[in-house]
């Protein structure tokens, strides 16, 4: 049996061709994933370059080409945000990428929105309170639809001392939140 073994074991190494016996050549071999050392460490520098938005680490990156879009993205990251940051679309202008220029300009639009309904709600919500009026709040939406009501409704509960106001708020948790104010505001006195 051992010999059966050993003879086995012989052919096998004999077969697979292992080079123990000198004549083999050295063979540059990819990693298991196919990509090699410079590669890996390539995609981990583009990596740590975004993450940290730090182009100076694209400089390391040996592939010349990756090197590159690195920088390019890495600035088109810094130009999104600053555009974001001062509502300027023209920040968008300077960046190569497509892709990002698009994303930037887009970004920035609704950014512009949102502002410019957060505006029209406060004006809405101003007009009601000025005119003590909840049928404006309607014009809201639900969240601040809600707080109008609560801010004029639980003025007036208060003025009044009158609990049942607060039972106009359509939010539950307004609601509550205005007879508690009220509660309080009674215990204190």
């Amino acid at each position: 049996m051992k010999k059966i073994l050993t003879m086995a074991l012989i052919s096998i190494l004999t077969l697979s061709g292992c080079g123990l016996f000198g004549g083999g050549e050295e063979v540059n071999q990819p990693t298991v994933s196919g990509i090699d050392a410079d590669s890996l460490l390539d995609d981990q520098l583009y990596q740590l370059a975004v993450n940290t938005s730090d182009a100076g680490e694209c400089e390391k990156i040996e592939n010349s080409q990756k090197s590159e879009e690195c920088a390019d993205v890495v600035e088109a990251m810094a130009l999104s945000k600053k555009a974001k940051e001062e509502m300027d679309l023209s920040n968008c202008d300077d960046i190569k990428l497509d892709r990002y220029k698009e994303n930037c300009e887009d970004e920035v639009k609704v950014l512009e929105k949102a502002e410019q309904a957060e505006e029209t709600n406060k004006k809405i919500e101003e007009e009601a309170l000025e005119k003590q009026d909840v049928s404006i709040c309607d014009q809201l939406e639900e969240n601040d639809k809600y707080s109008c009501q609560y801010n004029i409704l639980a003025n007036k509960a208060i003025e009044n001392n009158d609990e049942t106001v607060c039972d106009q708020i359509e939010s539950e948790q307004f609601k509550t939140e205005c007879k508690n104010n009220l509660e309080t505001i009674e215990s204190e006195q």
